[in-house]
């Protein structure tokens, strides 16, 4: 899986999977995330299917299948937005924030909600709950990459792991 290794997950207050099964793909990470879950972290899983982690009390958001980049760049429209990032980060370490910041400006919830098949609020709540937990991981599959124009899905939540401040913290 493409980020959220074991202590990330062993140390999060929210876990959000994004096309990971867990339990078939990696039994270690599950066993962390099994264990996350018992001491009280919260897990998102989004993916379309209603994989074993939904099972553990999850949000399981079912977005339509290959639809994840355009869910990224609803999250982050939400991010940049509501000012939910990282100032510091961003002023610091980012170049371009300004474009991404305009690039971003279209894909509404309400839009991004049309194409993945989820509702725009559950597109907001999950970008404000990721922006606002300290302590939060992103569990990228592998799957991810494997779809048409998948280094940009990637890249898109690699983008808003770093802009909120997600990036090389405990």
């Amino acid at each position: 899986d493409l980020g959220g290794g074991g202590e990330e997950i062993e140390r999060a207050d929210l876990v959000v999977l994004v096309g990971s099964n867990l339990s078939a793909s990696n039994p270690s990470l599950w066993l962390q995330l099994k264990a996350a879950r018992r001491r009280g972290a919260q897990l998102v899983v989004v993916d379309p299917r209603r994989t074993p982690a939904v099972d553990l009390g999850a949000e399981h958001l079912a977005i339509r299948p290959g639809t994840d980049r355009a869910l990224a760049l609803g999250l982050l429209h939400v991010v940049v937005r509501e000012a939910l990032y990282d100032r510091m980060f961003v002023a610091q370490y980012c170049h371009g924030f300004a474009e991404l910041a305009a690039h971003v400006t279209p894909y509404t919830p309400e839009r991004m909600a049309a194409a993945t098949g989820l509702a725009p609020a559950q597109i907001v709540m999950l970008a404000r709950c990721y922006a606002t937990t300290p302590a939060a991981t992103l569990v990228l599959g592998h799957g991810l990459d494997a779809q048409v124009g998948g280094v940009q899905t990637v890249r898109a939540f690699h983008i808003l792991l770093a802009l909120t401040g997600h990036l090389d913290v405990p």
